[in-house]
């Protein structure tokens, strides 16, 4: 029985394989029969749980078809070795090494290189896995993966709660949906990878003839369709990507849609990722994400308005007890009048500051209240509605929203006119709140009454959460009818200072990680608004103008806010010191009157500090559910924290070059709305819900370095087209261009919705709408630009070609275009001389650091600076280095007053192998090696008196090459006219010295080799001359000797006849 164990381990050593391994053990594998072996017993999950299995060298599969692991749910260390000669051919659906990585299992520090080809219709390929659940680290995968759908090289889908860290891809993909260098579609985790290869940059597809006779939208479908959701990273996102990296080509140009370098399609998070590859396609194609729509939350139960509601209720409760005690003291109502007299005299202080506030604070601050009331009454109106509103007939339906439509920041703007009397109503309101804290209460009750379900969050500023729950009661106590009588604000005043003293501090401390409930009341008519506009299918108006309500909506109160913001920031910072001052003065009379307090004073002390902390968590409860980033259009905005939100780019960077027809961005080519209709083009039930929703689409914080250039519409620097969602603090710097399209912007080709604090340099060129932050945009606040435009048409700006809604603070410089369609606005889009618009705060580098950068086959050679109005020397430029198909050049560029940054390009132009005098029979032909610009001027000279005594010159020339490319030693093979047929001597003089030659025949050109330059003399030998002439002579002599002796003997005498 012992001998029997021993042969049977005897035969597992030697045959590479091993046996089931027991729970907990350790695997180590050293050949390509055991990883076969171990594709065999992974066919459960229970197999591999708790097996740890380790790769003690490399191993070669050698080619071979290798079957799948099934499932693999322990560790798998591959301790840095390489699996080589990976091959599936013909592989089906959840194709890979290993088909499933389990919840538990670890896959790290392995190399794979090898190919996997999936058959048609294939989906969830991937040449590491096919599907994770688990944790992929470390790993570097080298090949070739082609199929249909859903292919990455390191997974096809990457599953939520999975995680790919630190892998590396070389694998040229290529598929048809859903493409990825890493993987095909991520619900999770994936962190500082890198791709190196090309993604559908060789793909091949069986496209259907195009009839280019059709027009050019039919054949940007058809092109488009091609093949769609395309990534460097991942082909769509709906999880994590942080921190990683493309180099690849991705797409081909002209073909497919939803093409981006990191993500072809997202709606997740994408932070601090970077492409360095060029993307190209036909449709929606970004530096990194290609399509980019927002994030849709759906909250469940009544939403923040129930939460304030029940905290409410015990706040007023409190202040009741409060006000109760105050008023059963008699002694305190006889001082009251004269702590009235007080608050008098400091509102007369608190006017006597403001007043001298600018006209543009005064009417801002008292209109706000106008906006505020129609907000809550059109609130109201919405909320109002029963479930069956949707039997409300169409004209009643276009009524309301009618009415929605007409809260807008233009009718905000209409009713901020100069009003000074109001700014008598803002202070009287600022004191009033500092005076009745218990009516603060019942205005924030009725506030809440307000709310309906449908809450959406919105983001501030620092300076906005200090100052928004003031905003918020000053507007609100202009609503009120009548004043207080005075020992009502004497009372509120007392019974309020406590707590003002310890909510300024508080504010101060704690709200700036506090946002107000302002915006949680404005979203709810963009929330009603957007259902009714779903559910109403009879509803007049188009889709496109259904989304732009939305759109209007969700922005059209935040920018008013912001518009105060920017415009009453620093008076208001003033005021506010100015107020805590004045409390401090109510605070001492108060000092004075509570020593003579009735004994309730211990309990009236009670209640103010239990008001006081109950305020607080009201604030707390309000504002902890409010997203970040803060969004500021203040020229001095706070350092943005990144946070972990879906429905977000940030700092995203792109420096390859972005080409496709139609939408085209640096960093997203289009911010939309995904279609959500199903099969049956119906919209699904969740948007029916009447429990509050969330729609988030963030792209901050992103620098495009690059060119962009589309064929058609929809080309900018930053977003081809965003028709919803926010561009905050972004920079780019480059060539933005349209071959025969429009709407063109160094941001933005197209903005419907929001561009905060953005910057533009560089060049744009386009038919017409180009602008130098938007082709055309709604709602442009604190933007810079420095573009050079180049269009046809009327609507062409530094800053938009046109724009819409809220433009405020917008600076450019400009030598002679307008801000704005041609014409600048003081206030909204103005120009500024160099010197000015450089000194402006918080301005980027880009605009100071101005550069030339010269490129060489994609790659960075030399980046030379120069001064604003400089200048590039010739010598400053990069050489380029010398190649034998051709002669390197720079692309054309202006080298002197140079006033934006620029890039320049080398191309290589093949070599002319000769260059003539011209004419068509050339004096003089020159061969060898010439640039394209090489020109030879020869001309015929007046023959010098030669001093030489064996020659005498008989014609003379003189030729030179210019050629910059060429150098002054080098020889060239010359062909110079000389139809005579004698064979002369050439004198040849270059740099004062004489060269003689005996020079070849080719025809009637004499060929020889000579330099550059050179004056030449044709010369025949004097000797032979004289020769010549001799044979001439003695010619002539013997044919009148043979003359002679012909005569002498052949001739007859004349015979006479006989006489």
């Amino acid at each position: 029985m012992f001998l029997t164990l021993c042969l049977v381990l005897s035969f597992f050593v030697s045959s590479g394989t091993f046996a089931i391994a027991a729970e907990g053990s350790t695997v180590e594998i050293t050949r390509a029969k055991q990883l076969h072996e171990l594709s065999k017993r992974c066919s459960t999950a229970s197999y591999s749980e708790n097996l740890h299995v380790k790769l003690l060298n490399d191993i070669d599969l050698k080619g071979g078809d290798f079957t799948p692991i099934p499932i693999f749910n322990g560790v798998f260390d591959g301790q840095d070795f390489e699996i080589k000669g990976f091959k599936i051919s013909e592989g089906k659906s959840g194709s890979g090494f290993f088909s499933t990585v389990g919840e538990d299992a670890q896959i790290k520090n392995l190399s794979l290189s090898g190919t996997v080809t999936a058959v048609k219709d294939s989906t969830a390929v991937g040449l590491l896995s096919s599907e994770n659940f688990g944790r992929i680290e470390n790993c570097s995968v080298y090949g070739e993966l082609s199929g249909s759908s859903l292919l990455g090289s390191v997974a096809g889908i990457n599953h939520c709660g999975a995680s790919i860290l630190g892998c590396s891809s070389k694998t040229t993909v290529n598929g048809l949906l859903q493409v990825g260098g890493i993987a095909g579609i991520n619900f999770g985790e994936i962190e500082s990878s890198k791709n190196l290869a090309s993604v559908n940059g060789t793909f091949e597809a069986e496209i259907l003839p195009i009839d280019f006779s059709r027009d050019e939208e039919t054949i940007l479908e058809i092109q488009a369709d091609a093949f769609s959701d395309v990534g460097g990273i991942v082909g769509i996102n709906f999880g994590n990507l942080k921190g990683c990296e493309n180099s690849g080509e991705i797409g081909e140009a002209f073909f497919g849609k939803n093409i981006g370098g990191i993500a072809g399609a997202h709606q997740g998070l994408i932070s601090q990722c970077e492409n360095t590859g060029d993307v190209s396609g036909a449709l929606n194609v970004g530096g990194i994400a290609g399509f980019f729509s927002p994030e849709f939350d759906l909250f469940n139960g009544d939403g923040i308005g129930g939460f304030l509601d029940s905290e409410l209720e015990t706040l007023m409760l409190i202040l009741q007890n409060l006000s109760d005690a105050l008023l059963s003291s008699s002694s305190f109502k006889n001082e009251s009048q004269d702590i009235n007299d007080h608050a008098l005299n400091i509102d007369s202080a608190l006017m006597a500051h403001l007043e001298a506030a600018d006209e543009t604070l005064s009417n801002t601050m008292g209109k706000l209240g106008g906006l505020f009331r129609d907000i809550s009454a059109a609130a109201e109106e919405l909320s109002s509605l029963s479930s069956d509103f949707f039997e409300f007939s169409s004209q009643e339906m276009e009524l309301i929203l009618e009415n929605i439509q007409t809260i807008s920041p233009l009718t905000l703007e209409a009713e901020l006119v100069d009003d000074m009397g109001y700014m008598q109503t803002e202070l009287d309101s600022i004191v009033l709140w500092i005076s009745s804290l218990s009516e603060t209460a019942e205005k924030l009750s009725q506030l809440s009454q307000s709310f309906d379900d449908s809450f959406y969050i919105e983001e501030f500023t620092e300076l906005q959460k200090k100052d928004a729950l003031l905003l918020l009661l000053q507007n609100y106590y202009e609503t009120a009818e009548e004043n207080l009588l005075v020992s009502e604000v004497s009372t509120n005043i007392s019974s309020s200072f406590s707590v003002i003293n310890r909510s300024i501090n508080a504010f101060n401390s704690k709200l700036t990680n506090i946002e107000p409930e302002i915006s949680s009341a404005l979203r709810s008519l963009t929330a009603s608004a957007a259902r009714l506009q779903l559910g109403f299918t009879e509803f007049s108006q188009t889709a496109e103008e259904q989304n732009e309500t939305i759109l209007f909506g969700i922005y059209k109160t935040e920018l008013a806010l912001q518009r105060y913001v920017s415009m009453a920031e620093s008076r208001l910072l003033l005021t506010f010191n100015e107020v805590y001052d004045a409390l401090g003065l109510v605070g001492k009379s108060l000092s004075e009157i509570s020593s003579r307090l009735p004994k309730n004073r211990y309990e009236i002390s009670a209640l103010i500090d239990s008001a006081a902390i109950q305020l607080e968590h009201i604030g707390s409860i309000a504002f902890s559910m409010v997203p970040e980033p803060e969004f500021t259009t203040t020229e001095a905005s706070p350092n943005l924290e990144l946070n972990e939100r879906s429905g977000q780019i940030s700092a995203g960077i792109n420096s390859g070059s972005i080409n496709a027809y139609e939408n085209v961005g640096g960093i997203a080519g289009l911010m939309a709305m995904a279609d959500t209709k199903d099969d049956d083009g119906e919209y699904p039930d969740y948007l029916w819900s009447e429990n509050p929703s969330l729609f988030r689409a963030v792209l901050m914080n992103c620098e495009n370095r690059s060119d962009v250039s589309g064929e058609m519409d929809f080309v900018g620097g930053i977003v081809g087209r965003c028709e919803i969602g926010v561009i905050y603090n972004t920079e780019s710097e480059g060539q933005i261009a349209s071959e025969k399209g429009s709407y063109c912007g160094g941001i933005a080709g197209v903005s419907r919705s929001l561009i905060l604090q953005s910057s533009a340099l560089g060049q744009l060129s386009g038919s017409d709408y180009l602008g130098g932050v938007a082709g055309e945009g709604q709602n442009i606040a604190n933007c810079r630009s420095m573009v050079l435009i180049s269009g046809k048409g009327e609507n062409l700006g530094c800053i938009a070609g046109d724009a819409h809604g809220e433009v405020i603070a917008n600076a450019f410089v400009d030598e002679w275009l307008g801000g704005i369609k041609g014409k600048s606005f003081a206030g909204k889009a103005y120009p500024l001389p160099y010197e000015g618009f450089v000194a402006l705060e918080n301005l980027p580098s880009m605009f100071t650091h101005l550069h030339g950068d010269f490129y060489l086959d994609g790659e960075l050679l030399k980046t030379v600076f120069f001064e604003y109005g400089g200048s590039i020397s010739s010598w400053n430029l990069p050489p380029l280095p010398e190649r034998e198909e051709g002669f390197g050049q720079w692309e054309s560029f202006s080298s002197s007053n140079l006033i934006r940054s620029f890039k320049v390009n080398a191309f290589y132009t093949p070599w002319l192998d000769s260059i003539s005098s011209g004419g068509e029979s050339p004096l003089f032909i020159a061969k060898g090696r010439f640039s394209n610009e090489a020109r030879l001027v020869a001309q015929e000279e007046k023959l010098p008196l030669y001093s030489g005594k064996a020659y005498r010159g008989i014609a003379a020339f003189s030729y030179t090459i210019e050629d910059e490319y060429a150098e002054e030693d080098t020889m060239y093979s010359l062909h110079l006219l000389f139809e005579n047929p004698r064979s002369p001597v050439l004198s040849i003089f270059h740099n004062g010295q004489e060269n003689k030659i005996i020079p070849s025949r080719s025809g009637a050109y004499l060929v020889f080799t000579a330099p550059f330059e050179a004056e030449i003399i044709i010369l025949e030998s004097i000797a032979g001359r004289i020769v010549a002439v001799i044979s001439i002579i003695l010619s002539v002599l013997v044919a009148l000797g043979f003359f002679w002796y012909y005569q002498k003997h052949f001739s007859k005498p004349e015979k006479t006849g006989d006489k």
